[in-house]
């Protein structure tokens, strides 16, 4: 009788001791989850601040490199004109034609 009712004491008592051991997982996941959950929307923001900054350094790098080809159009027009007349927009053929001197006088006189 004695022995039974230790057995069922022990049992008891392990079985506390059990839902307890669960009972602290369980606060301790939810913990780990709630600062996961903060990191990620930590990291989300600043996921979404380096999209935009990104967004804005390629839209100034396409800007900067049409800029270069625009000067390096013009540069290599001053440097060589006859090679490079066919990019001249003011150069005959190449949008509007080139006013010759007995035009461009004429313009003056009016």
């Amino acid at each position: 009788e004695f022995y039974r009712h230790a057995d069922e004491v022990v049992k008891m008592l392990e079985f506390k001791a059990n839902k307890k051991y669960y009972q602290y997982l369980q606060i301790e996941s939810e913990q780990r989850q709630e600062q996961l959950r903060n990191q990620n929307e930590v990291l989300h923001d600043y996921v979404c601040e380096l999209e935009t900054e990104f967004s804005e350094v390629m839209q100034l790098i396409h800007a900067n490199r049409a800029k270069k080809e625009v000067m390096l159009t013009k540069l290599a027009g001053l440097l060589d004109r006859t090679m490079y007349r066919h990019l001249d927009k003011t150069a005959p053929g190449a949008g509007r034609p080139a006013l010759t001197r007995g035009q461009d006088e004429d313009e003056d006189e009016r």
